[in-house]
């Protein structure tokens, strides 16, 4: 006999929270557990802290017959939250991650003078990433916040390596590729769109005004 998506997500083993969001899920047509051609699995039992945009690629996944563990999600997860802590360290530590270390020609693109900046501040470019800035080189109006406290556009403090591609192993990872970025409404997300710019500017006016 054939199982109800309830039944299947019953048999994942998550917890009631993980449940209940999951089957919010469900209900909102966000995942198609009926539809799932591969094995959803979670020893943990927590499946909570994923992200709706993670939902939707995990059930992508699913559905192609790829395996999915969730444990392994979190797992990743942690570890690039550890490395972000470590990275904030360093910037609070040392006022040369907010400013240039050197002179750059001024017919270098921003991009190509942040990546510089982040190797000679000793981050290492990991194999298939690209450069990231956080604060839009070309928003002026979200720059001036933080030029007001001293920190170069084009700095280490201002960029990231994001990956090419997501994890294998981490669906709906946030990526450096455009076609990855997009919400439901395919509306671009985190690479400079609408969203991204609405929310950066939300953030910076709190910090501001603190």
């Amino acid at each position: 006999m054939l199982k109800n998506s309830e039944e299947i997500l019953n048999d994942v083993g998550l917890n009631e929270e993980s449940i209940a969001w999951f089957s919010n899920a469900l209900k909102n047509e966000k995942i198609h557990p009926n539809d799932w051609k591969g094995k959803l699995s979670c020893v943990s039992g927590d499946g909570k802290h994923l992200t709706e945009r993670e939902l939707k690629y995990i059930n992508q996944e699913l559905k192609k017959g790829h395996d999915v563990d969730l444990d392994q999600i979190k797992s990743l997860r942690e570890q690039a939250s550890q490395i972000a802590d470590d990275y904030a360290i360093k910037i609070r530590s040392d006022e040369k991650w907010t400013q240039l270390t050197k002179e750059h020609a001024v017919s270098k693109q921003p991009s190509t003078i942040l990546g510089h900046e982040l190797e000679n501040a000793g981050i290492t470019r990991p194999p298939r990433h690209e450069v990231h800035h956080i604060i839009p080189n070309k928003q002026g109006g979200l720059r001036k916040y933080i030029e007001k406290y001293g920190i170069d556009v084009n700095s280490a403090s201002n960029g990231v390596f994001l990956p090419q591609n997501y994890h294998p192993n981490w669906p709906g990872q946030i990526t450096h590729s455009a076609r990855n970025n997009l919400n439901e409404k395919g509306d671009m997300m985190f690479r400079h769109g609408d969203q991204y710019i609405r929310y950066l500017s939300e953030k910076l006016k709190t910090i501001d005004y603190l």
